[in-house]
């Protein structure tokens, strides 16, 4: 969650400082739209990922529900705004990086001892 967070923080601040840039090419994404939504992302995942540190119970619903809406919104995105024959081409991919993504943050979040864990870390 931690990544998560630091790499939505990256992209919020890269799109501000290249927003000109971005701009110029003709992107079908408005620079800001991709800076506001991958800070939104990171005031989401910085506390999750906190909470996890600290064995929160809240934290570990929140991860369960978060990362999955993450993943819907990339793929959103994409069904939006890809213009481009490559990005077609790689929805499978998409899709199934989205898949196992969400499948493996359920299954780790689900583990008796990470139940356990946080059950305890009240």
């Amino acid at each position: 969650m931690a990544a998560l967070s630091l790499v939505n923080l990256s992209r919020a601040i890269q799109a501000i400082e290249l927003a000109d840039f971005l701009a110029g090419l003709g992107l079908s994404l408005p620079p800001y739209l991709l800076a506001g939504v991958s800070a939104f992302w990171w005031l989401i995942f910085l506390p999750c990922a906190v909470g996890l540190w600290r064995l929160r119970p809240w934290a570990r619903r929140a991860t369960a529900i978060a990362v999955p809406l993450y993943e819907l919104t990339l793929l959103a995105g994409r069904a939006i705004f890809a213009r481009s024959d490559y990005a077609r081409q790689t929805w499978p991919v998409a899709l199934a990086w989205a898949g196992v993504t969400i499948l493996v943050t359920w299954v780790l979040l689900s583990l008796p001892g990470v139940k356990r864990a946080f059950r305890i870390g009240r």
